[in-house]
């Protein structure tokens, strides 16, 4: 069951080998799951234990892309925040450029963020698909803690190790020690400032070249993880599908129109 399943995932992905690599990922996404929820429903013994074989492809190929996100992230905000602070020093229109920027970038995701959570309350998720769909990522999501208080979630902020911080996933604490990192670094003199720009933006350049080779085999892992999800929710995936696609689109519409 295991075998047949991963050579058709491979098939759908062969298959598709020619297409833009937006197309073939959406080809690996909707495959995967008619095949989960057709072998759920041929066999569903067999489906659960050749899920259970193909999961670790899948997690093996997020893993691949989640390695890149932490280098990528601080490389950029650091040469985004050099190249802007460079700019701002010969022209107070581009210090208000920046200002602008950060205002409208918070207001966006603040409205998006209301949005979302008003689209969800029109129209909430069926609640036989969220339970399916929860048993079926019960196993890939980790457990989610209790909220901290708010004075430990401001102390937090501060990271006393940056790359503890990096190596858990605690991206605040590593945005602002980045960002902090990133404005001292316009301080010094212009040869260690260039100096140290350059190495940050050969670490960024790289790891879009990375991400380039795990996108390429981005059918092959899409295509796993929604086997996965379609063996184990069964036609409730498909509900889950189209209610994300359905509310992420009509906040980015709405963005779209007040732009």
């Amino acid at each position: 069951m295991i075998t047949s399943t991963l050579k058709a995932i491979i098939g759908v992905t062969l298959g598709s080998a020619s297409k833009p690599q937006p197309t073939r990922i959406l080809i690996a996404l909707v495959g995967g799951l008619i095949i989960g929820i057709a072998a759920a429903a041929w066999a569903p013994g067999g489906a659960l234990v050749a899920a259970d074989g193909i999961q670790p492809i899948g997690t093996v190929w997020l893993h691949a892309l989640q390695m890149t996100i932490v280098p990528l992230v601080t490389s950029l905000l650091i040469t985004g925040i050099a190249a802007t602070a460079e700019r701002a020093k010969a022209s107070r229109l581009a210090t208000r450029a920046f200002v602008t920027f950060l205002i409208l970038l918070w207001v966006s995701s603040a409205l998006g963020g209301a949005l979302t959570l008003g689209f969800l309350n029109l129209w909430p998720l069926a609640g036989d698909s969220a339970e399916a769909l929860r048993g079926a990522l019960a196993q890939q999501t980790p457990e989610i803690g209790t909220v901290p208080p708010f004075i430990d979630f401001v102390v937090a902020m501060v990271p006393s190790n940056p790359i503890t911080s990096a190596a858990e996933g605690a991206f605040l604490p590593l945005i602002l020690f980045t960002t902090v990192f990133a404005f001292a670094i316009t301080r010094l003199p212009e040869e260690e400032r260039k100096r140290l720009t350059g190495f940050f933006e050969a670490i960024a350049n790289a790891m879009l070249v990375v991400i380039n080779w795990v996108l390429w085999l981005g059918p092959l892992g899409v295509g796993a993880l929604a086997y996965v999800v379609g063996a184990r929710a069964g036609t409730a995936a498909f509900g889950a599908l189209l209610h994300y696609v359905v509310i992420v689109s009509s906040v980015g519409i709405v963005l779209w129109i007040l732009a």
